[in-house]
């Protein structure tokens, strides 16, 4: 079988008929076999031009791709250096450059509004102002200006091998005004804490200029706070009501967020003087500065503590004379609880009435003829607050009933503000058997005198 292109000349030269010479069938072989070379090599070079232009495709559109990104970053390099050129005109703080001459070779708009300005209390031009600072000092590195009512606040650059110097100003005005008010307000509330009886602090652990302390600390510690590395140690030496340490323990063992509130005694060692605090202090942490910090208030209590210790005083003297007396003594509070009952009181009931907390379980105590007197009536007779008189039957701690009179007086604080009751019992048993027994004989003699023949006279 012989190529097509082949059989195509063989039958135009040789006609249909069968070639049989062996030399002429040798030579179409060996041509057919090139033919068929021909064929396959045209085929593979068709393949390969075709791969060939496929990655040439492929690359030129790359290609593109790549020059229109380098087109695309040049563009936007461009605008960013022409943003970059319009930087100083459009910045709204005066910037300027001057030569080492001293002359201003630029100046943004801002920096030509300025004409003439303060510096140092004294008013200058600024072109005069440039010639007359200190640029050559290598530490000259800002100076501060004021203009028509604005603060500026200038940093000098000065670019290595370049003859000029830059100038970048900034508008500080409305920050030194809000740091004077910060100022002012601080001054402000030192005065009002100073100027209150109460010792006010804010103490950091490390960072002590952050302290805050008011002057009455000194007064009551006497020392100077700013002046000690550890201030809560030295204030734990001046208490005498509980050893230092455990003092001083009582602030490091508080978790933050904690609040805690004590009392004690120092002694001043300066004065010599004694005084009762009452310290409440919360422990926090400064996110800002990685800090542990303590604020709290100090009171002199001084005066609450002794008139409390009198009171108490008192009140024992009161109890220890209430127990001598014979009479059944009670007082009660505002609520009409019994707070107290002496000793002749707990002798006759059995119990001690303050140790209940409401006034049913005296009920049973009461003769069942006689509660509506001495419960209910008592009841309403003490929303009015007035002295208050009445008469039952109670039973003592033998299970006996005893006729009591029960006197009670309202007490009233020094302010006007009730306070509550105090009352007696008295035990009239003995005095109204008697008076009963009287009565029985009157009666008696009443009847044999009416019944009597003769003519009796009293």
């Amino acid at each position: 079988m012989y190529n097509p292109q082949l059989n195509k000349l063989i039958k135009k030269y040789f006609g249909e008929e069968n070639i049989e010479d062996p030399n002429i069938l040798k030579f179409l072989s060996a041509v057919n076999s090139s033919y068929n070379n021909f064929d396959r090599d045209k085929q593979l070079s068709d393949h390969l031009f075709q791969i060939n232009e496929k990655e040439y495709q492929t690359l030129n559109q790359r290609l593109q791709k790549l020059n229109e990104s380098m087109e695309q970053q040049v563009k936007e390099r461009t605008l960013e250096i022409e943003d970059l050129a319009r930087f100083p005109m459009e910045n709204p703080n005066p910037i300027f450059r001057i030569s080492l001459e001293r002359k201003i070779v630029f100046a943004n708009p801002v920096g030509q509004s300025i004409k003439r300005v303060e510096y140092q209390g004294k008013k200058i031009n600024i072109d005069t102002l440039f010639k007359k600072l200190d640029f050559e000092n290598p530490y000259y590195d800002s100076f501060d200006i004021s203009c028509e009512g604005k603060e500026y606040i200038f940093f000098v650059k000065k670019p290595d091998h370049k003859n000029y110097i830059n100038l970048y100003g900034a508008d500080v005005t409305q920050k030194r005004n809000l740091r004077r008010m910060v100022e002012e307000n601080l001054g402000r509330l030192t005065n009002f804490l100073d100027s209150t009886e109460d010792a006010y602090f804010i103490v950091y652990n490390k960072n002590s200029d952050k302290n805050l302390i008011s002057n009455k600390w000194s007064n009551y510690f006497g020392f100077d706070p700013n002046k000690e590395a550890n201030i809560f140690l030295q204030k734990s030496k001046t208490v005498i009501s509980e050893e230092s340490k455990l003092h001083l323990n009582k602030l490091q063992n508080m978790k933050p967020g904690e609040r805690i509130s004590f009392r004690y005694q120092i002694k001043n060692p300066i004065t010599g003087e004694l005084f009762w605090l009452n310290e409440s202090v919360t422990k926090h942490i400064d996110e800002q500065l990685k800090d542990i910090y303590y604020s709290g208030r100090i009171t002199n209590i001084t005066r609450e503590h002794l008139y409390a210790m009198q009171m108490e005083e008192t009140e024992a003297r009161f109890q220890k004379l209430m127990d001598s007396v014979p009479v059944m003594v009670w007082v009660s509070d505002t609520n009409n609880k019994v707070t107290y009952t002496n000793h002749q009181m707990k002798k006759f009931l059995g119990f001690e009435m303050e140790q209940f907390k409401n006034n049913k379980n005296f009920i049973p105590k009461v003769h069942p003829q006689d509660r509506k007197c001495a419960i209910d009536d008592w009841a309403i007779a003490v929303s009015t607050k007035k002295p208050i008189s009445t008469n039952f039957r109670l039973k003592d701690i033998n299970g006996n009933y005893k006729h009591i009179t029960e006197k009670a007086i309202p007490r009233f604080y020094s302010d006007g503000r009730f306070a509550g009751y105090i009352g007696a019992y008295f035990d009239l048993t003995k005095e109204t058997e008697i008076q009963e027994s009287l009565s029985r004989a009157k009666d008696k003699l009443e009847i044999i005198t009416r019944n009597s023949p003769d003519i009796v006279l009293l």
